[in-house]
């Protein structure tokens, strides 16, 4: 039964993505859908892209570890990423430059040397990142589905032959549904993939209410120890890793680093229109509503089943399970192996059908990012000929690329150690590029006075400490501290050096930052050139294209909708949700100011916050079975719209990515670029 539910998902995604094989024309067509997605369809292929497989076994670490308070510091940040989805903060400015990857706006905005080296940066820390996605599903499958391991030695290293099949079979499939339609393949497919893990979701739920009694949850919680607890987040001090410090350093550096991450770019150049890629945004708060109820209340339950005495014999066969695989791997299948044991036949499989679906989808968005920029900010900048590729030529490329992209994290998977909680290492491979993308996408679309040097400055000290905390925590630290404390014995300070890296990945992530922002700011200021870059014309907003609408400043606006952002290209019901986004971030952040002042001057008690995060969580799902339907009908409207549009279009062949060679700083009025160059140059030089 659970099997057969596996090939029948697998099978409907095959047919999805095969239909969209006929509309893939140009290299418009492959990497952006012809820009003709709308706002369901692209919030849902972005939602799957980030709620992947290992997604989901990371958030089951940090649930278990630290319970119900690890939700509560996510509320104090709703204001600000309210702010930032009515604003269009980037998105809105990114699709009006009409770019089809970031590097390529870099080369608008900078150079075409800095969009290959943008371009080189966001590739090999995508696939550092990626790298560990299929080895860690790998592990999920095996000791989920109870399937039996088999090893080889081959020169002195042992390779698990049943964790490279199941690699290779998961990377197989999302290759050829990758292939055969690009990005609309990945449009269709993984909103398909999210609405079916959003309904198993919601199965999941009703199970997980039936079998498990509020208050049980409750009373088998209450006993631990202080400064662990798992339902008040003002008594986690002993958490190690997912304590306060950790939320709030991590909202920073995701409002800092906003789209900067590109494993999802093709979603973000696919949108119709700007406005259609701002909506996407705003109603991403209730794509997934169900998911961030199910997944805390699963890894609760867990925790429940394990440190309790409700349902002793199945507690006893995951210990049982746990007690045969290293530590690292027990924080991995720790969860899913409690789901097993507790929901019955057909659920599983339904469970098991929907972790195969999001990792699909989640390899579907990678292989198609990663490979596509390596080709168009790599490989198409790098070429001596000037002028575009033949449509079939620049295709065939991009194919290529994209298998290579697999076959790499095939090979890293297979050899890289894991030495940190997922989120962290996934923090800190994406720092190599985040690190400086922030600030130079932020100064980039927003400052005239960003500078060419100062991109340079900020990208390579980003990637640089990024690397070396890499290196550092993973490699060198293990290897290096056991041996200097025998070495230097009588040295105190050696000796207190600790067995593990002293930083996470989060708090490396967040210093780096801070640094690559303050290397932007400095060396744009010392380079700057006046009048300072043209903006409108990247933005395509010069008196050629009267039909664009310039953005006012919200505070120039004379009524209440134009200083929210509200413009004449909102619909009646745009306008609805929009301000329904605006009472839904205001209404929980106002909950967080009252709990907040209520836990620091009056004392609060577990059982206090039991009930709260009963209603809490108790209104979420409500919201989640709403936002299923409404989702669910939005997504088929638009995938309609989207193959009416792909049918009608006309094609333009030369939209493929490639920059005029007089849009880029180096060549538009009023910006002596070759000051910048010198300035990048020379950085570069000291830096070596």
């Amino acid at each position: 039964m659970d099997w057969i539910i596996l090939c029948i998902v697998v099978a409907g995604l095959a047919v999805s993505a095969y239909t969209t094989k006929k509309h893939i024309k140009s290299a418009a067509s492959f990497l952006a859908a012809n820009r003709c997605a709308g706002r369901y369809l692209l919030t849902m292929a972005e939602g799957m892209a980030c709620f992947g497989a290992i997604t989901v076994l990371a958030e089951f670490q940090r649930y278990y570890t630290a319970g119900f308070g690890a939700v509560w510091w996510g509320l104090a940040t709703w204001p600000i990423f309210m702010v930032i989805s009515m604003s269009g903060w980037i998105v809105y400015r990114y699709r009006q430059t009409k770019a089809m990857t970031m590097a390529q706006f870099f080369e608008m905005r900078y150079s075409k040397r800095f969009r290959i080296f943008a371009g080189i940066l966001a590739v090999s820390a995508g696939l550092l990142n990626y790298g560990v996605f299929p080895a860690i599903e790998a592990k999920f499958f095996i000791y989920f589905c109870n399937i039996p391991q088999y090893t080889i030695s081959l020169g002195g290293l042992d390779v698990n032959v049943t964790m490279g099949c199941i690699m290779a079979a998961i990377l197989i499939v999302s290759l050829v549904f990758t292939l055969f339609g690009g990005q609309i393949s990945v449009l269709i497919t993984d909103f398909l993939q999210g609405q079916f893990v959003n309904i198993v979701f919601l199965i999941i739920m009703i199970v997980l209410i039936l079998r498990f009694n509020w208050n049980d949850i409750v009373q088998s919680l209450q006993v631990v120890e202080t400064g662990k607890s798992m339902f008040n987040p003002f008594d986690q001090k002993q958490v190690a890793n997912f304590a306060m410090p950790f939320f709030l350093m991590n909202a920073a550096f995701n409002i800092y680093c906003y789209m900067a991450w590109q494993g999802s770019q093709g979603c973000y150049c696919a949108a119709k229109n700007p406005h259609e890629a701002r909506m996407s945004r705003i109603i991403s708060t209730w794509r997934s509503g169900v998911i961030w109820v199910v997944v805390p209340l699963i890894s609760v339950c867990a925790c429940v089943l394990l440190k309790g005495n409700l349902l002793p014999s199945a507690a006893e066969n995951v210990r049982t399970g746990l007690a045969s695989v290293s530590q690292n791997v027990q924080e991995q299948i720790r969860v899913p192996m409690v789901l097993r044991e507790i929901l019955p036949a057909g659920i599983v499989g339904l469970f098991c059908a929907t972790m195969l679906a999001a990792s699909i989808a989640t390899h579907q968005v990678s292989l198609h990012s990663w490979g596509s920029i390596f080709v168009q900010d790599v490989l198409m900048p790098l070429r001596k000929k000037a002028g575009h590729l033949e449509p079939q030529q620049h295709l065939k490329l991009l194919r290529i690329s994209i298998c290579f992209v697999a076959v790499f994290v095939w090979f890293f998977g297979m050899i890289f150690p894991m030495r940190d909680y997922i989120l962290m290492l996934l923090y800190s491979t994406g720092a190599i590029f985040l690190g400086g993308a922030g600030a130079v996408i932020v100064g980039g679309l927003y400052w005239r006075k960003g500078t060419t040097a100062g991109a340079w400055a900020a990208m390579i000290i980003g990637s640089a400490l990024s690397l070396c905390g890499i290196v550092l925590k993973n490699m060198l630290w293990h290897a290096l501290v056991p041996s200097l404390k025998i070495k230097f014995a009588a040295v105190e300070w050696v000796q207190k050096l600790p067995s593990e890296f002293p930083y996470d990945g989060v708090q490396m992530s967040f210093a780096t930052s801070i640094i690559a922002i303050l290397a932007y700011i400095f060396v744009s200021l010392c380079t700057k050139v006046k009048p300072g870059f043209d903006l409108d014309k990247m933005l395509h907003r010069e008196k050629s294209n009267p039909k664009i609408e310039k953005k006012k400043l919200f505070w120039k606006g004379k009524s209440i909708s134009e200083i929210l952002g509200i413009t004449s290209e909102f619909t009646f019901f745009d306008k609805f949700i929009y301000y329904s986004f605006i009472l839904w971030s205001l209404t929980f952040f106002t909950v967080f100011v009252i709990g907040t002042i209520v836990a620091i001057f009056w004392k609060t008690t577990d059982a206090g916050w039991a009930k709260y995060w009963l209603i809490h969580f108790g209104f979420l799902g409500i919201i989640g079975v709403i936002s299923t339907i409404w989702f669910l009908v939005g997504g088929f409207r638009d995938a309609f719209d989207l193959f009416k549009s792909l049918k009608t279009m006309k094609i333009d062949m030369k939209d493929d990515g490639t920059v005029d060679s007089g849009s880029t700083e180096a060549n538009l009025k009023d910006n002596n670029n070759e000051e910048d160059r010198a300035a990048a140059v020379n950085i570069q030089e000291n830096i070596k």
